[in-house]
């Protein structure tokens, strides 16, 4: 999984830091990516609270939500209808999700864990223009984590975010476009050793917002 990459020159393979979102009014920022034709989307996540309206990432008018626990929404735009995928029990793990589209329609192609889910119809052709927002959609906070964040416009790999910063602001490691977080807190960010298993383990972790000091982060 991409989880597992070497994010930077300075966070090796085994240990990376990973920010928690509250989710009460904290969320992130990024600028506006132009997304011309055949795209990709893929990120890394876990949700602490998994329940209706956990909504991960917001592009506009696109809009990638945790519907349930076993459902994913994808909206091209919010003034239509989403594409629904039916994903196995998400629970409390990291989790791997790829989605495909193309500016031109209203397919979206959805991959939980490099496994295919399926390809559905979300309502219209995929609308970026606006605030780009992670961890929030309007009033509606995500509670849990984001990580290696990646974008591809037709194939180029535009925005890379590992979201490993220990820091307000959040880097793109592609082209230099960095982003904000919001209302964030410096214990929200945590250290974490990876494991033999896979898994993350949490070094001196602040309680809260985090569950205890080594906290273990299992991956799917």
């Amino acid at each position: 999984m991409a989880i597992f990459e070497v994010l930077n020159n300075q966070q090796s393979y085994f240990n990376r830091y990973f920010r928690r979102n509250v989710g009460d009014d904290d969320y992130a920022t990024i600028p506006e990516v132009t997304l011309a034709g055949d795209f990709v989307i893929e990120f890394d996540f876990l949700s602490a609270a998994v329940s209706v309206n956990q909504n991960i990432i917001n592009f506009g008018d696109f809009l990638i939500r945790i519907q349930a626990d076993t459902q994913i929404n994808v909206w091209g735009s919010v003034d239509f209808s989403p594409a629904v995928f039916v994903v196995p029990e998400l629970g409390a793990q990291i989790h791997n999700i790829r989605i495909f589209g193309n500016t031109n329609s209203t397919s979206i192609t959805l991959y939980l864990d490099g496994v295919l889910i399926g390809t559905a119809d979300g309502g219209s052709a995929p609308v970026f223009s606006g605030s780009w927002l992670l961890f929030r959609w309007v009033n509606t906070h995500f509670k849990g984590i984001l990580a290696n964040l990646k974008i591809y416009d037709n194939g180029t790999l535009v925005r890379n975010y590992p979201i490993n910063d220990n820091s307000s602001t959040i880097r793109d490691l592609a082209n230099g476009q960095d982003g904000t977080i919001i209302n964030g807190n410096a214990d929200d960010w945590g250290l974490f050793d990876r494991q033999v298993s896979g898994d993350w383990k949490g070094n001196g972790l602040a309680v809260p917002p985090w569950d205890s000091v080594d906290q273990v982060l299992v991956t799917a």
